[in-house]
């Protein structure tokens, strides 16, 4: 709320003589509070002088002696706001005790008409009391007064509805239905035990749901899933909470069954109301993800230039189901994170209160036709005031596991085969499970992946692998069948469920597949092998390599030479996008990501169409969402889809980018809009408030593993694609790429240089290993990050060398030092650790192993400082049209270049006269700015000048933007 919507509640409440009550006051802003306090203030001033008039904000009201201020708060609470000493002095405080919890528990059940209601509310009490002392701490866990006065309430309504029933069962099935749904699998049977305890002689029976239980095994069976006991435990607890509370929260990690619990349910009451069965009435769901949208946008928000109310998402759906004369039940579905940034505004919507109010004073009631109902996955930032609101239905994961999924997925696949059923089942018992446990207990993933996430990215990958086309056909021979099936199978494994780990874990999963089953050939890992359809058995990526030339005029950086990597993840990126399931590629930086997805988006057939998106730390869920629209159509009122009917691919790199909203929510919006769309196949306009969905569109993204401003992303959202890691590619296919974009250049040198390509590949690997491992970042030296891109740059500024300037191989090796130093040494410090002589010792190392024999010193036998290394530049000879990049041999003539460039600047009209003095560590970095920025095959290079001093730091960028504008 700002100022001036208080002031518009305080003037009335003057006028009118009401009394008003401020509940959470202190979660408005700070800066609010500090202009509230001066309106309390005149209010204040006006009672004390018992003036009938008084200014107030600008304007003269009649004041009412009999009007009163009460605030009412949490302190303490995540994005709560300290209130100020000034308006503390005006208020007077009254602190509440701690309510007599036996006492009240005893009038309500007297109250309720419990005849017994003195031993009953201590046997209530001592209940609540062990829970809180012996059962395990989770967010979702409240044991406060409005959860004991939600178990005496429908405590009541048994009593009501039956009250020949024994007093003391009616209290014992409202504390197990009440309290069961929420605990966790070891505390669930803690507290059968004490409930045991204090109700020996009783035992419940499961309570039943009638006519549901036959509509819900209905609705999972049309939805091909399995009838599981705790599925539909868990479905029949959520319909008992919602006939006692108006606010539920399903709560459990990803993929344990939330949407399904309530889905189910829904489609179940639906089905029976249309049967005209009593009690039930059709179900009408609205889903927001609250992350996806700003406050503003989902509650409404003045118009700050025409002072105009708009209202937001959420009020628009309120009103809408309050004003509506239909005969359902309306679900308002919030299906996104719980922080206190948004849900403490809904509290007066949580408690029995059940009205929404708006900041321009509109309140919104609940209508007994309205429910709420919330899926998370946890409660860790939510506050204790919405967690003892609602009501908590619990869904353990490891309850129903991937089983149950298995098996619907076999029935669906192969239901009318079942000899081919059978042989899969066998396949998921031999493998699946062996495999998981072993990749848990001895592997590394980058960005770790659930076991359920697993096996729906393995069962995704071999449905679509799955065609007559790779072999796979069991009407032909059932035994060749079954054969070929073991090896697609093995496939489909390798690049699902052991596709996240890293490079160690691939060699470990390498050794105890194969002590499995030895399928695969002995000579390489199981990564470096496809089956193939014609051969009907392994072959290695390499057989399908083919020799490469470099295509005249392409840039460096759009040379793609093809290795035995780039197959395999075209074949798999390729066959996950066919078949319509979202792609995330996961590696660290450099080695190659982004490269390989725009390879396959280049090659799309022409029915689709192609959109990248770069995430960075201020992207922002607007901003996403314009991008996406903006190459959309109307297909109709409320369905948009890519131009021209096409089908979109959408490529967002940098996904984990994003920046947390805060630290009291740490949420990433984009991401949480991108889930509203994969879940639900659309989102919100903002603007109109009304549903979109969005067609014929699919997501690929990329990343690196969380670190620095990448952050972690949801596990739901996370757990909606098929996740690749791409490891760093062997040294020999490095040697490959770079030899194979350096053999056509040093063709046209002398014969001493044609055949240095293999040396000066194996040599500029050798020294990144040897640097990667040798310099590791520290808190004072943080930019000791190196990468892939390192090595290609070094290979680039090789290639800038030109046959009449190096006519020697010493004069190649000098050039390539020049390019490592730059590269690597340029960013040592210079202190008393002595990076830059080590990284010298590591680079004469690598000279002698890969040069026949070289020496540092021979090479740097006449260098003016060989801890710099040569001077390479391209401004020296600037009477031909092509600038050489060459050595330079005298000094001297360097600084009179650069100084008659100066003076040449310093005569231009309307420029800032620059007086500097060209010492030599000034000229070298001129050289390097030169070097990195100066030549157009450079220009998707970027230089980081880290620690050069204040006014060197704009002067020789300017005065080298002065010598080549054109480039600048």
């Amino acid at each position: 709320m700002d100022f001036k919507s208080v002031g518009r509640i305080f003037s009335g409440l003057c006028q009118a003589g009401a009394w008003g009550c401020f509940d959470e006051f202190n979660r408005i802003k700070i800066e609010v509070i500090s202009v509230v306090a001066m309106q309390v203030l005149s209010i204040v001033d006006a009672l004390s002088r018992d003036a009938e008039t008084f200014d107030f904000m600008g304007s003269t009201i009649r004041c009412d002696g009999n009007c009163g201020l009460f605030i009412t708060m949490n302190p303490g609470y995540a994005g709560r706001t300290e209130l100020p000493d000034n308006l503390k002095a005006l208020m007077r405080p009254v602190a509440m005790m701690v309510p007599d919890l036996a006492m009240i528990a005893e009038v309500m059940l007297s109250a309720e008409g419990f005849t017994d209601a003195r031993n009953l509310s201590k046997k209530t009490i001592t209940l609540y009391s062990l829970m809180q002392q012996q059962l395990s701490k989770q967010d979702h866990y409240d044991y406060g007064l409005r959860n004991l006065k939600a178990v005496l309430n429908m405590a009541g309504s048994i009593k009501r509805a039956d009250p020949s029933t024994n007093e003391e069962a009616i209290l014992m099935r409202a504390l197990r239905d009440m309290n069961l749904p929420k605990f966790i699998k070891d505390d669930e049977r803690l507290f059968r035990l004490l409930l045991g305890d204090l109700f020996p002689s009783l035992e419940l029976p499961v309570t039943e749901i009638g006519n549901l239980n036959a509509a819900l095994e209905s609705e999972l069976k049309s939805a091909g899933l399995q009838m599981h006991p705790f599925l539909v435990f868990k479905i029949g607890q959520l319909y008992d909470s919602k006939l006692t509370r108006h606010c539920n929260m399903l709560v459990g990690a990803t993929l344990s069954g939330k949407s399904t619990a309530w889905k189910t349910l829904a489609k179940a009451k639906t089905a029976l109301a249309k049967e005209n069965v009593t009690g039930y009435l059709p179900v009408t769901s609205f889903v927001i993800n609250p992350k996806a949208i700003t406050l503003t946008e989902l509650y409404g928000a003045y118009d700050l230039t025409t002072f105009e109310w708009a209202d937001g998402i959420l009020s628009t759906i309120f009103k809408s189901c309050a004003e509506s004369d239909k005969n359902d039940e309306k679900w308002v579905m919030f299906d996104g994170p719980v922080d206190a940034m948004w849900i403490e505004s809904m509290n007066s919507v949580m408690d029995d209160n059940k009205i929404l109010t708006l900041i321009n004073g509109d309140r919104i009631p609940l209508t007994s036709s309205m429910s709420l109902l919330f899926e998370v996955e946890d409660l860790r930032v939510a506050s204790p005031a919405t967690v003892s609101r609602a009501g908590m239905i619990f869904l353990d994961q490891s309850e129903m596991g991937f089983k149950p999924f298995l098996e619907s997925w076999l029935e669906r696949l192969f239901g009318t085969q079942p000899e081919v059923q059978k042989l899969h089942q066998n396949l998921l018992g031999k493998y699946v499970s062996k495999i998981l446990e072993y990749k848990a207990s001895s592997c590394v993933e980058p960005v770790p992946i659930s076991d359920f996430n697993a096996i729906l990215s393995f069962t995704q990958l071999y449905e679509a692998l799955h065609t007559k086309e790779n072999g796979l056909d069991a009407s032909a021979d059932i035994q060749a069948y079954g054969q070929m099936a073991e090896r697609w199978f093995l496939f489909a494994l390798t690049w699902s469920i052991t596709a996240a780990v890293d490079e160690t874990g691939r060699k470990k999963l390498d050794i105890y597949l194969r002590d499995l089953e030895a399928q695969f050939p002995p000579s390489r890992t199981i990564y470096d092998y496809f089956c193939d359809p014609q051969k009907k058995d392994f072959e290695q990526w390499e057989s399908g390599l083919t020799t490469w030339r470099p295509r005249k005029g392409d840039s460096f950086f759009k040379m793609i030479v093809p290795t035995s990597d780039s197959l395999r993840n075209s074949f798999i990126f390729r066959t996950i996008v066919s078949s319509k399931h979202n792609l995330l590629v996961v590696g660290n930086t450099g080695v190659g990501k982004t490269v390989q997805v725009m390879g396959l988006m280049t090659n799309l057939p022409a029915k689709n169409s192609k959109l990248v998106i770069n995430f960075s730390a201020t992207t922002k869920s607007s901003a996403l969402q314009d991008i996406v629209e903006s190459v959309m159509e109307k297909r109709s009122k409320d369905k948009l889809g890519p131009l021209g009917g096409k089908e979109l691919l959408i490529f967002v790199d940098d996904f984990n980018m994003p920046q947390k909203t805060s630290a009291e929510s740490p949420f990433q919006p984009p991401l949480e809009l991108l889930r509203l769309w994969m879940d639900y196949g659309g989102w919100y306009d903002r603007s109109k408030c009304a549903w979109k969905y969005i067609l014929d569109s699919q997501l690929v993204a990329a990343m690196a593993p969380p670190s620095g401003g990448r952050a972690v992303i949801c596990n739901r959202t996370q757990a909606r694609f098929h996740l690749v890691n791409i490891t760093t590619p062997e040294d020999s296919q490095l040697t490959r790429i770079f030899e194979s974009i350096m053999m056509p250049k040093l063709q046209e040198f002398d014969n001493e240089i044609k055949p240095m390509s293999r040396s000066l590949a194996r040599a500029t690997i050798g020294l990144y290993r040897n640097v990667t491992e040798r310099f590791l970042p520290t808190p004072d030296k943080s930019h000791y990050l190196f990468n892939l891109r390192d090595v290609a740059k070094v290979i680039q500024g090789t290639l800038q060398a030109e046959r009449q300037y190096f006519d020697t191989s010493k004069s190649m090796i000098r050039l390539w030092t020049h390019e490592c130093m730059r590269v690597f040494a340029d960013r040592f410090l210079k202190d008393s650790a002595d990076d830059i002589g080590k990284f010298i010792e590591a680079m004469s190392q690598v000279m002698r192993d890969h040069f026949e024999g070289a020496e540092w010193a021979e090479v740097m036998e006449d260098i003016d400082d060989e801890r710099y290394g040569p001077i390479f530049c391209s401004f020296m000879s600037e009477t031909t049209e092509i600038l050489p990049y060459e050595e330079v041999a005298d000094y001297s003539q360097l600084k009179q270049c650069c100084e008659d460039k100066l003076e040449d600047y310093n005569l231009e009209p309307k420029l800032i006269n620059m007086n500097l003095v060209l010492f030599k560590d000034a000229i070298r970095h001129i050289c390097r700015i030169h070097r990195v920025e100066g030549d157009a095959s450079t220009a998707q290079r970027r230089h980081y000048m880290a620690k050069i001093y204040s006014r060197r730091r704009l002067s020789l960028p300017r005065s080298w933007c002065r010598r080549y504008p054109n480039d600048a």
